[in-house]
């Protein structure tokens, strides 16, 4: 078993956004028995994160510094994502607009009317190979939980195209898949994203139940590596879900809650792919 703390990590494999409502929740309807795993983002190459820097405070007396005082910084939370594909489908998403169709044709509208109401997203990050500090394989996820993505033109020249997306993100009280923040389990009551480091690939994903459906599945050829590394979450209430993973809790791709899951309710999966 990899030794989960100190790691170093390299390279994109992976940035998924999913669609929020303006209150927060997943803009999804159901029923959605079958993982919904977000958009993606073709060909990421590289994402870049700023906080801010401190504010550094000298008290300065006698002609010297006495004391420093460090402050949190009152610098935009930002981020920079470039991919080395664009997608018609990704920026109507992000930019709230729609991709039409001129003959055979299709087409969709940049900087518009709509700017500065861009859709809510939460985001999925993977770096494409951690290790710890042993050289064993891990793998290095970001989950932030309310951003704002904002897709920058791309120009005409020699180079291969890069598409930016400019990144603004705001801290919140809940995680991704609902859990409150707490001072006992977090030490923290509000993050702006979290750093997940697993021994196999970590996967996140949404059902929407009905009423009616009872079992819900993961993608193919994503399976649960155990059921000791998959937990479920009900969004609304931030608590574990109940349940049975199929194969005995080893590479499973079903998950039956204990409770069939009413209208629209949301269960978020956070497993490790077998």
């Amino acid at each position: 078993m990899a030794t989960i703390d100190t790691y170093t990590s390299i390279d994109v494999n992976r940035v998924t956004a999913f669609p929020l409502t303006n209150a927060g929740l997943f803009d999804l309807a159901g029923p959605q028995a079958a993982l919904y795993e977000g958009v993606e983002f073709q060909g990421p190459v590289g994402f870049d994160v700023s906080f801010g820097a401190p504010r550094q405070i000298p008290v300065v007396a006698q002609g010297q510094v006495q004391a420093t005082f460090i402050l949190p910084s009152i610098e935009a939370r930002t981020g920079l994502l470039r991919c080395a594909y664009d997608s018609l489908a990704l920026s109507a998403m992000l930019g709230g607009t729609i991709v039409d169709t001129i003959g055979t044709a299709k087409a969709v509208a940049e900087d518009t009317d709509k700017s500065g109401q861009e859709t809510l997203v939460a985001l999925f990050l993977q770096q494409l190979q951690a290790k710890d500090q042993d050289g064993a394989l891990i793998w290095r996820s970001d989950i932030i939980p309310r951003a704002t993505i904002v897709p920058s033109p791309t120009s005409y020249t020699a180079d291969v195209m890069i598409k930016e997306y400019q990144i603004g993100m705001s801290r919140s009280s809940k995680r991704m898949w609902g859990e409150t923040y707490t001072l006992a389990t977090h030490g923290c009551t509000e993050a702006t994203k979290d750093i997940g480091l697993s021994a196999y690939q970590m996967n996140i994903g949404v059902w929407v139940g009905n009423n009616v459906v009872t079992a819900f599945t993961l993608p193919a050829g994503k399976p649960a590596n155990l059921q000791a590394s998959a937990k479920v979450w009900d969004y609304a209430t931030g608590a574990a879900r109940a349940g049975v993973w199929n194969n005995g809790g080893v590479l499973s791709t079903q998950f039956t809650p204990t409770v069939k899951p009413g209208t629209n309710e949301v269960l978020v999966c956070v497993y490790e792919i077998g």
